[in-house]
């Protein structure tokens, strides 16, 4: 049984477990293991430091009815928009015993949970059943303040706000001994913490033996006490205590076995019966305490077990000798006395006289491969790690893909999808169905998307959504086409026509182009008439007026009022009369043989016309009377 003593002296006990307990209780985090202790909803915010001299820890004591595991400490961020400078964090008993110490970055770049940014600890605290203990954060301005009159607060069960805490005034963080104005009150959240109930977190972990060996040499001790000593150089927490069984064929007598500290305290105790008893783990037989034991680098503990004879014996000058990282085993202890209590003498058979010996918490981080080959440093061992040669715990978008492996680094994406086999996650797929990597113009859009090959897609200098290295119409909107012919508005040659239509190859499309079939591309148009020179029969006149309608321009048509239906010829005239025509109203035509050039057509074919001799008298003797 362990004494008044030794009780208090364990309620007393804190620092931190082992590396291989750390990472399975951070691991388990992410499966809602550890929670905040504390959180509420409404609040009047407040500051502590004093403006003008110095700084000033502010934060609140809190009682624990069962033992907790501290994983993280946490501030308050107000905004959510990150920490206003680096505040130094402490957690203490409530005799100011300095538990843990951290600083809290400044920034984002922290864990967020509802309105607290948290701080994982390198070594997670024990908290013990029964006790009080104090946290606080180190405020130098009061930027951000400090959450005071909160409302509506809840704790996770074993957890209970007790009173509001400050220290004095000073240039670093210190144990805030005092309490705050209104100290019943739920205030002072600058602080919290995460924390995880020790049996939950024992369910979730395995047992792994302080000590292994292969040789030995064997040891009879005979009613006496006997044992070895051992340090750690980080806190572990104790599980179990056994007893060496050389043939594996049970224990010859019933033995108590203890576990001391340097003041001689008895912090463990169990009696391993006669025969197959205890889990067998090795050459050992292992049996469990309850509650386990924390031990803390700084000490010295003894480890011991009572024999009346020496069957069985003991393994002395051992070879072969394992232990787990972080712990050294010592100098062989032995007593005198026939009775049960701590050896203290020093005895020969180093490293040995190993009867007694214990286990620790442990998570088997990496079953069936050996969790001490951690070739890259990150605490997941080789044959699990999920990022070979890179940190598994760097992990920004908190999917438990290490970062570095991280197909996707923006977004959450556990499942790693990724359809086109590029490389990049489908939730971050630039250019969905094509490979993201090739991008010919360098320019950040893959090729498969690239609106404009071998150009910038990113500058689009009219903002129309093109890029300049593909812009169709430079300076106007690409997308305004409103005869769809695919050359945009303001640039169209021949709006609410086809540009693209272009017979003769000019470059001007066929609807705007004055002449369609012959190629002018410079449109040249001497007389105005809208038909290019090229292809107008009368390029110095108007040729586009027929009052006859007979399908020849009044400057060419030698029959100017050739009946409606006529046939005519190339001159205008119908066909058969007296001078070609059959049908004939033409007053300039009375079958007068007379022929003549039509002399009011500037672009005349050199044709003949038949005219009456009254027509040419009268012609004469105006030209006459002209010259007069």
């Amino acid at each position: 049984m362990r004494s008044t003593r030794s009780i208090h002296q364990r309620s007393l006990v804190h620092g931190v477990f082992t590396a291989a307990l750390f990472a399975a209780l951070v691991g388990s985090a992410r499966h809602a293991l550890a929670e905040p202790a504390f959180d509420f909803t409404g609040f009047s915010d407040t500051g502590v430091a004093n403006p003008n001299g110095p700084g000033r820890t502010g934060g609140y004591r809190f009682a624990v009815s069962q033992d907790m595991v501290v994983t993280a400490l946490g501030h308050w961020d107000r905004d959510l928009d990150g920490i206003e400078e680096d505040r130094p964090m402490g957690l203490w008993t409530a005799g100011g015993d300095l538990l843990a110490l951290v600083t809290m970055p400044a920034g984002t770049d922290t864990t967020l949970i509802d309105r607290f940014r948290y701080y994982q600890l390198s070594h997670p605290v024990f908290l013990s059943a029964g006790q009080n203990y104090v946290i606080g954060v180190f405020y130098t301005t009061n930027a951000g303040g400090i959450a005071a009159g909160v409302q509506n607060l809840t704790a996770v069960p074993g957890i209970q706000f007790l009173n509001s805490h400050l220290s004095a005034f000073g240039p670093e963080i210190m144990f805030p001994a005092y309490f705050g104005p209104g100290q019943n009150d739920p205030s002072f959240f600058g602080p919290n913490l995460d924390v995880t109930p020790v049996a939950e977190a024992l369910a979730e972990l395995g047992r792994q033996p302080a000590v292994s060996f292969t040789g030995h040499t064997p040891i009879g001790p005979q009613q006496r006490t006997t044992g070895w000593n051992f340090t750690v150089d980080h806190g572990m927490l104790v599980t179990d205590l056994g007893l060496w069984d050389r043939d594996l064929d049970g224990n010859e007598e019933s033995r108590p076995i203890g576990l001391w500290d340097e003041a001689g305290t008895l912090l463990a105790t169990v009696t391993m019966p006669v025969g197959l008893v205890g889990e067998v783990d090795g050459n050992f037989r292992y049996l469990p305490i309850d509650p386990p034991v924390m031990v803390l680098p700084g000490q010295t503990y003894t480890i011991g077990g009572f024999y009346t004879t020496s069957a069985g014996g003991l393994a002395g000058h051992v070879t072969g000798l394992e232990t787990v990282p972080g712990f050294t085993v010592g100098q062989p202890v032995t007593n005198q006395d026939a009775t049960f209590q701590k050896p203290t003498t020093g005895a020969s058979g180093f490293p040995g006289l190993f009867g007694a010996s214990l286990r620790f918490a442990h998570q088997d981080v990496c079953p069936g491969f050996d969790d001490n080959i951690d070739t890259d440093n990150d605490s997941i061992p080789d044959g699990c790690d999920v990022c070979a040669n890179a940190d598994d715990n760097v992990d920004a978008d908190a999917d438990l893909v290490p970062d570095d492996c991280d197909n996707c680094l923006a977004l959450s994406n556990a499942d790693q999808a990724d359809s086109d086999g590029d490389g990049v996650g489908d939730v971050c797929d630039v250019c969905p169905g094509f490979d993201d990597n090739v991008d010919a113009d360098a320019d950040g859009v893959p090729d498969g998307c690239d609106v404009c090959a071998n150009a910038d897609d990113n500058v689009d200098a009219d903002a129309d959504g093109v890029p300049d290295g593909c812009d169709v119409c430079p300076g106007f909107d690409d997308n305004a086409d409103a005869d769809a012919d695919g050359v945009p508005d303001e640039c169209d040659v021949c709006a609410n026509a086809d540009d693209n239509v272009d017979a003769d190859a000019d470059g001007v499309p066929d609807v705007c182009d004055n002449c369609p079939n012959a190629a002018n591309a410079d449109q040249a148009d001497t007389d105005n008439d809208g038909t290019g020179d090229i292809c107008d029969a009368c390029p110095n006149d108007e040729d586009t007026v027929d009052a006859d309608g007979d399908g020849v321009s009044d400057c060419n048509d030698l029959c100017s009022n050739t009946d409606a239906g006529a046939v005519v010829d190339a001159n205008g005239c119908p066909v058969d009369s007296p001078d070609g025509n059959t049908i004939d109203n033409n007053t300039n035509d009375n079958g007068d043989p007379t022929t003549l050039v039509n002399p009011d057509c500037g672009c005349g074919t050199g044709g003949t016309v038949m005219m009456p001799l009254s027509m040419i008298v009268f012609a004469g003797m105006h030209r006459r009377g002209r010259r007069r």
